[in-house]
């Protein structure tokens, strides 16, 4: 069921799906509610899957501009507008970022926080850093060179020739979400520009699992590691033989981990 919920000036889109605890998923870069509709198809009923749309992403307002503290302060207004004391959160590459931001300051309405292909801290998006080191930019390089950068860097090298011969199955477009105009792509970038959330990590009280996998080129496993060991008690495993796609390279074990935690 879809709905649509305001928060702290603007209207956030969300998509609900089963019964139980609530579970929020928070998408990654370009993305919406509906690049995170695997996770409820790898992880299994039980639970109540709550899909954001962040701001300036999906059906949400798209503001001309706004910060990953923005994102932050949304997420914890949006649990709370929809009535949950607390809730689990699920974020995954830029939406653990915001997952992140969130805990930081608002541990007391998150029970379980699991960040998935995370990093602390960042100059540019993780994508923006690839196609800059690669040598091209971001502006004027083509959506197929941009392509062959990004899954050279989001599959495990076996998993990239499986892709490559068809072997592998992965659609593209729920990936990569709904088209963003150069504005919306532009205020996304900036809002990623020069953040850091370490300074902050020891203000997490939630319960966290933090993981990262052996191959992952766009957020490395040393990241992850460090999120982990700034945030006590906090869980770190490196998933192997997959990479920053790790819901479809090893969807049993990246289950598996997810709800254990979740059990706890």
């Amino acid at each position: 069921m879809e709905k649509y919920i305001d928060v702290n000036g603007v209207t956030l889109c969300v998509e609900e799906t089963g019964e139980g605890k609530p579970l929020f998923l928070i998408h990654g870069l370009t993305g919406n509610k509906e690049t995170m509709a695997i996770f409820p198809e790898i992880l299994g009923p039980g639970r109540k899957y709550i899909a954001v749309d962040t701001r300036g992403h999906g059906k949400s307002t798209k503001p001309e501009s706004y910060t990953l503290a923005d994102h932050g302060e949304d997420l914890a207004a949006l649990i709370r507008a929809m009535g949950y004391e607390k809730a689990d959160v699920l974020g995954y590459s830029m939406g653990s970022y915001i997952s992140l931001c969130a805990a930081e300051s608002h541990s007391d309405v998150i029970d379980h926080l699991i960040l998935l292909a995370s990093k602390p801290s960042g100059v540019t998006s993780s994508v923006e850093r690839i196609v800059t080191a690669a040598g091209f930019d971001m502006k004027t390089i083509a959506p197929e060179k941009m392509f062959e950068l990004i899954m050279a860097a989001a599959l495990a090298p076996e998993n990239l020739a499986k892709f490559g011969r068809g072997e592998l199955k992965i659609d593209m477009t729920a990936i990569a979400g709904a088209p963003m105009t150069d504005e919306e792509k532009k205020a996304e970038s900036l809002s990623l520009a020069n953040f850091d959330l370490t300074p902050g990590l020891g203000q997490v009280s939630c319960r966290t699992l933090v993981l990262s996998a052996q191959y992952d080129g766009i957020n490395p496993p040393e990241l992850g590691r460090e999120i982990a060991d700034g945030i006590h008690g906090a869980r770190y495993v490196c998933i192997e033989g997959a990479s920053h796609l790790v819901p479809y390279e090893r969807p049993e074990e990246l289950a598996r981990l997810v709800n254990g935690f979740l059990a706890e």
